[in-house]
């Protein structure tokens, strides 16, 4: 899978502080006006989507402002490291999108030179070697309350300090015999500057040194100093690290002359249903609790690709959370949000029954196949192409599709009723028949010949669903992976349990019998596509069968976790200050939500306070990224902001019965249109709700269905007065009632009128017209 590189970025407007910092120091010419920033993994374990905000942020300040950005990989701890994640960092940052250059640099490579900065520390009397054992030394050290001591050999000579540091590095002494620490000040309010330890002990192999060395420096010292050698200019790095500038100042201003690099903190990426840390996605490996480091459900940059997120949804992602200065927790449907919109416009439409339910079309003729032209992309997405698939009198749909007895509201197929079938003909259920244990095994249906790319004209088809050819279609395994956790902070671990109780028993579904249509057979392997009402899927980059296609899904249409979480009581929600609010009713999960999310927050103080919507309806509409995508896109096509609130919340909503907005096959701009054919009269509010269901079905545009249906509004006074004139003569006797007092049968000749219409005339006009008639 090839990625193209970011060569260049254009400069960035001040969207955080860490940018304002670079500006500031342009401006004053700090570095002489140089830009050089790094990215410094430590090789002991895989990259993670945590790993992704730093990395866009360190190459993307860098490409913004013309300067670099180096790879170091800080690998000062032998017992860890290994050649495996040097090499699965490279290919996760140019997965990414991002490169080095020639600026690729180990912490290693500098170890004589982080050795000789360690002996002039103790030439200046600013580091001793201390005796002491790891357990004395956290004694001596105190508590955040009470102040440290200093160690008994904290006054050894330079000459004693020197010889002793040398016999170290000779090899001469055990592990934790004795420690390189910096002689600062034991009794300092930050514990970090309690005389820090800079080498230790550690008679270990290293993956690229090998038994060269035998002391090997921590990260406080090798990182600044690194830096330093590198000519870093600005130094990012987490919130974790706050505490540790002080040590990271310290080494700089008393080892080397300025400028001298300084380092900036930003908040890590904290994401729900997650953990970041690297020690416990080991365990995971090592337990064998997911499929190594690339499991699809893995945060792992490498998982994230397997899975078949596009590096522009990652990036977008990052862009999207933006850079801060406090911690804050990051809902997983951001993230969901940021890839569906990735894939929307990548992802070819193509039809995969997941669960096959047979049906027989009785009235098609045996043997027949007919190719019909499909489109891959829906009307809101600006591409063109298609392909031909095939049917035939043996189909398959999903399982769901069906109910034999169907609930209320029930709108796809069942005995007696009919559907479309996407891309082709109207269909009707006959006959269902079942196996021995009363199991349905196949369906018997009639197709109607005449709507093949028409609705019929005499009944309304409510519902559109999906299928494949049952003698063209491909066999598919199918897996469905959901988070990898059921609890959203699941670091907030109860008293007797560990972080792996909260793994989710559902994470990974397989399905072995799906069915896909023919067209994806030649299809590369990281094709990615939309499998319609389904989600979005690819190929299995890893696992394959002989007998099968295997496929991932990507992400799912909607947020099933949302809707699970707003229906039931006691959910709980992590907002930016990490404390769980815990919310029941669905507004209150929209509450919750939006106290997550500033995006969702702003746009509910604008939708109430600028636009004048209702609170109710700036509720629903600011509920969730992605209905407050579609009606700010409806919005930007129509200026009408209480029309289309009115109908997103009260009317679409309706329609949808509880699916997600991102299911539809148009978008918010095709919606608009249709309000405002409301709102101008061309057709009435009745007729608009019959057309929008029929949008919902097929996927037409407003104008298409209205003037295909003939639905345009009736507004000549003249032929409305002759209907209402027949509506008259035919009921004489309310016609008297009504003279007589019975002002109450207005409503009756009303409706009588638009009956008489097929619902397109003008109501307001009928009424006003009705009135001077009677």
């Amino acid at each position: 899978m090839s990625t193209e590189t970011i060569t260049s970025a254009p400069a960035a407007e001040n969207r955080d502080f860490i940018r304002e910092i670079v500006t500031r120091d342009n401006t004053l010419g700090t570095y002489g006006g140089q830009v050089v920033t790094r990215f410094p993994p430590e090789p002991n374990g895989y990259l993670h989507i945590g790993h992704a905000k730093s990395i866009c942020l360190n190459f993307g300040v860098a490409l913004e402002n013309g300067g670099r950005c180096h790879l170091r990989f800080d690998d000062t701890n032998p017992t860890t490291e290994d050649v495996e994640y040097v090499d699965s960092i490279q290919e996760a940052i140019h997965w990414l999108g991002f490169d080095w250059g020639e600026h690729l640099y180990y912490a290693s490579d500098y170890f004589e030179q982080l050795y000789q900065f360690a002996e002039q520390l103790i030439l200046d009397g600013k580091a001793y070697v201390d005796s002491l054992n790891e357990e004395e030394i956290r004694e001596y050290r105190g508590t955040v309350t009470e102040p440290g001591k200093d160690s008994p050999y904290r006054e050894r000579t330079v000459a004693e300090n020197l010889d002793l540091f040398r016999r170290m590095r000779a090899g001469e002494f055990p592990d934790g015999a004795h420690v390189l620490r910096a002689r600062i000040d034991m009794t300092a309010p930050n514990m970090i500057l309690r005389d820090p330890i800079l080498y230790r002990i550690r008679h270990a192999h290293h993956y690229r040194t090998g038994d060269e060395w035998c002391i090997y420096p921590l990260y406080d010292f090798a990182h600044p100093l690194s830096d330093a050698i590198e000519q870093i200019t600005h130094s990012i790095c987490t919130l974790e690290f706050e505490n540790n500038r002080a040590i990271y100042n310290w080494l700089t201003d008393n080892l080397l002359e300025p400028p001298v690099p300084h380092q900036y903190e930003f908040a890590r990426l904290s994401l729900d249903y997650t953990v970041m840390s690297k020690r416990k996605l080991l365990q995971l490996v090592t337990e064998g609790l997911v499929d190594g480091w690339d499991d699809p459900r893995m945060p792992t940059l490498v998982g994230f690709r397997r899975r078949g997120v596009r590096p522009e949804a990652i990036r977008n992602f990052c862009d999207l959370i933006g850079v801060a200065k406090m911690n804050s927790r990051v809902s997983y449907e951001l993230l969901e949000y940021a890839i569906r919109d990735d894939l929307n416009t990548q992802a070819p439409r193509v039809m995969c029954v997941l669960k096959p339910l047979k049906i027989v079309i009785t009235n098609y003729p045996e043997g027949q196949t007919e190719w019909l032209d499909a489109s891959y992309w829906p009307h809101d997405v600006p591409r063109t192409g298609s392909r031909q698939v095939p049917f035939s009198r043996e189909l398959f749909i999903e399982q769901e599709d069906f109910s034999e007895n169907p609930p209320a509201g029930w709108r796809r197929l069942s005995p007696g009723e009919e559907v479309r079938l996407r891309h082709s003909y109207v269909i009707r259920c006959d006959a269902v028949e079942k196996d021995s244990e009363g199991e349905i095994i196949a369906l018997h249906c009639t197709y109607d010949p005449n709507t093949l790319g028409e609705n019929p004209t005499d009944r309304r088809i409510r519902s559109a669903i999906h299928w494949v050819s049952a003698a063209h279609a491909l066999p598919a395994e199918v897996r469905i992976y959901e988070r990898l956790f059921v609890k959203p902070n699941p670091d907030d671990v109860e008293e007797g349990k560990s972080f792996k109780d909260y793994l989710n028993p559902d994470s990974l579904t397989i399905l072995q019998n799906a069915r896909v249509e023919p067209s994806v057979a030649d299809d590369p392997v990281d094709t990615r596509y939309q499998f319609e009402r389904q989600g979005f899927f690819v190929q299995d980059r890893v696992n394959s069968r002989p007998d099968a296609l295997v496929f991932n899904r990507i992400v799912a249409l909607r947020d099933s976790w949302s809707r699970q979480d707003a229906a039931v009581a006691d959910v709980e929600i992590q907002t930016e200050d990490d404390a769980p609010v815990h919310v029941g009713a669905a507004s209150e999960f929209r509450d919750a939500t939006r106290q997550a999310s500033p995006q969702l927050a702003a746009a509910y103080e604008r939708y109430r306070h600028e636009l004048g919507i209702s609170q109710q309806e700036a509720d629903l509409l600011s509920g969730d990224i992605d209905t407050m995508r579609f009606f700010e896109d409806a919005l930007a096509a129509y200026a009408s902001p209480q029309s289309i609130a009115n109908w997103v919340s009260n009317i679409l909503k309706g329609e949808l019965q509880g699916d997600s907005i991102t299911g539809l096959t148009f978008s918010g701009a095709d919606f608009a249109r249709l309000v405002e054919l409301v709102d101008s009269a061309v057709i009435s509010a009745n007729i608009g709700k019959e057309v929008l269901a029929e949008m919902i079905a097929t996927g037409q545009t407003a104008e298409a269905i209205v003037e295909e249906r003939g639905l345009r509004q009736i507004s000549d006074a003249d032929a409305l007065s002759a209907v209402i004139s027949q509506v008259m003569t035919e009921y004489p006797d309310k016609v008297s009632a009504y003279r007589d007092g019975r002002t109450s049968l207005l409503g009756f000749f009303v409706g009588q009128v638009m009956r008489a219409t097929g619902g397109r005339a003008n109501p307001h006009l009928v009424n006003e017209l009705l009135q001077e008639k009677l």
